[in-house]
C-alpha cells in the first residue's frame, strides 16, 4: 500500500501512514455486472432482514417490460444462487409460480368449468388436503410432497375414495404445469400408488345381496338395489332423473357427471342399462311421474348423499342385520360406493366384455376397473386355478 501524500510504501493492513498521519482508505471491490438475460439482484434500502432482492430477467413478451420478483434473501450469495437455478431451469416463472398459483389457474380451465356441483366439490375437498403445500413454488414440487399427504391421509384412516380424490388433482396439477412448460413430469404417477394402509371399499357379498331381495319392499332397499343393479356413482344416483329413463324394446337411463367418460360419446350422459330384474323396482320409484329425481327422500324431495349415506343407508342395513351402523372404533365396511362395487365385480364375473364395461362405469379406460373394482371370490380362485390347470401338456417322461 502507498500512502497517497507521502508516496511512502505501507503494509497492507496499515490504518494511516506512520510519518504523515494520513488515513487510509481501502477501496472496496465492486461487484462484477451480471450478463445480459440472467436476471438482477437489487440491495434493497433500510434496515431489512433479507434486503437483497432477486429479479427474473426482463419480459417484453407483452409488448412492455414486466420483471418479476423472484423472492428476497438474506445475503448476496443467496439471491444469486437462486436466481441461477431459476435463469437455468426449462421455464423461469416455475420458481416463482407456487401450487397454490396452479390451482387457481387450474379452476380457471374449461375442463374445471364443465364439470358438474359434485365434480367441483370433488377437487375442492382434495385441495383441502394438497394446500398445505400451497406456497411451494412449482420447480420444487415432487413426489415427496405428494406422497406425504397421501401417508397422512392413510395414517388417519381416511377412506380410500379420499386418497384417490387426493391423487387425481395432483395428478391433473401436474399436467396443467406441464402444458405450461412448469414442470417436465407428472410426479403423481411416482407415488405409491396405495400409499399406507387405506379402507377400500368391498362388494356386498351373494348372502348379503339375498337379503336385500328379501326386503325388497323398503325404500332404501329399493335404491340400494338400483345402484348394485346399475353401476353408478353414488352421487349420479341420486341424481338421477325420470325423464331420462327410457322404457322400450332397450331399457336404459342417460347419466354421466364425473369425467368425460362418464358423461358418454355425445356428451348428453352415457347409456346405463337397466336389467330385467329391477326394472318393476323402477317403475315402483317412478311411481307414474314423468320428470323429477328417480330417488327421494322420505319426504319425497331429492336426496343429499351425505344425508342418505348417514340416515337411510346405514341404518337399512343395520336394521336388516348386515352391518351394525359405523362409528369411530368400528368404521363401515360396507359403503354406498360397494353398490358400484358389485355391479363390477358380478359384470366380471359374468364375463362382461371390458371396454363395455368401462363405458357403462364412466372409466376413461379399463385400468381403471381393473385396479380399483376387481374383487376375487372363492368361487372365482377356484375357476382361475381350473383355467390355469388346463394349460397343455408339454411334460414328457418322469
Amino acid at each position: 500500500m502507498i500512502c497517497s501524500k507521502c508516496n511512502i510504501e505501507l503494509p497492507d493492513e496499515a490504518i494511516c501512514c506512520w510519518k504523515c498521519g494520513r488515513k487510509m482508505i481501502r477501496k472496496t471491490r465492486r461487484r462484477s455486472q451480471r450478463p445480459k438475460g440472467t436476471g438482477t439482484i437489487v440491495k434493497m434500502p433500510g434496515k431489512r432482514a433479507r434486503p437483497f432482492a432477486a429479479y427474473l430477467p426482463a419480459d417484453y413478451s407483452s409488448g412492455k417490460v414486466e420483471r418479476l420478483l423472484l423472492g428476497s434473501f438474506e445475503t448476496y450469495t443467496a439471491a444469486e444462487a437462486a436466481l441461477d437455478a431459476a435463469t437455468h431451469a426449462k421455464n423461469p416463472k416455475a420458481h416463482i409460480t407456487t401450487l397454490e398459483d396452479l390451482y387457481n389457474e387450474f379452476c380457471a380451465t374449461p375442463y374445471y368449468k364443465g364439470l358438474s356441483d359434485s365434480g367441483r366439490q370433488s377437487h375442492t375437498t382434495a385441495w383441502q388436503r394438497l394446500k398445505v403445500h400451497a406456497s411451494v413454488p412449482v420447480a420444487e414440487y415432487k413426489t415427496a410432497h405428494i406422497q406425504s399427504v397421501i401417508d397422512s391421509l392413510a395414517e388417519a384412516g381416511k377412506s380410500k375414495s379420499l386418497v384417490n380424490k387426493v391423487r387425481n388433482l395432483a395428478s391433473l396439477l401436474c399436467k396443467q404445469a406441464m402444458k405450461n412448460d412448469l414442470m417436465d413430469k407428472n410426479y403423481e404417477r411416482l407415488t405409491d400408488l396405495d400409499g399406507k394402509d387405506t379402507k377400500e371399499s368391498v362388494p356386498f357379498t351373494d348372502f348379503q345381496m339375498m337379503a336385500l331381495w328379501r326386503h325388497r319392499e323398503l325404500k332404501t332397499v329399493k335404491a340400494i338395489l338400483v345402484m348394485c343393479y346399475t353401476g353408478q356413482r353414488p352421487g349420479e344416483a341420486l341424481s338421477a332423473r325420470v325423464e331420462r329413463i327410457v322404457l322400450g324394446e332397450f331399457n336404459y337411463l342417460r347419466s354421466g357427471s364425473k369425467t368425460d367418460a362418464g358423461r358418454g360419446k355425445d356428451g348428453a350422459g352415457r347409456i346405463i342399462p337397466l336389467p330385467i330384474e329391477i326394472l318393476d323396482i323402477v317403475n315402483e320409484l317412478i311411481d307414474g311421474r314423468s320428470e323429477g329425481p328417480l330417488i327421494t327422500s322420505a319426504t319425497g324431495i331429492p336426496c343429499d348423499l351425505n344425508n342418505w349415506r348417514k340416515r337411510e343407508f346405514y341404518p337399512t342395513l343395520a336394521k336388516l342385520g348386515i352391518q351394525a351402523i359405523p362409528d369411530k372404533e368400528h368404521p363401515a365396511i360396507l359403503t354406498p360406493n360397494s353398490c358400484r362395487h358389485t355391479f363390477y365385480t358380478n359384470m366380471r364375473r359374468g364375463g362382461a366384455d371390458l371396454e363395455i364395461l368401462a363405458e357403462i362405469m364412466g372409466h376413461e379406460d379399463v385400468e381403471t376397473g381393473l385396479e380399483n373394482y376387481n374383487h376375487y371370490t372363492a368361487d372365482d380362485i377356484k375357476r382361475i386355478c381350473t383355467q390355469a390347470n388346463k394349460f397343455p401338456k408339454y411334460k414328457t417322461g418322469g
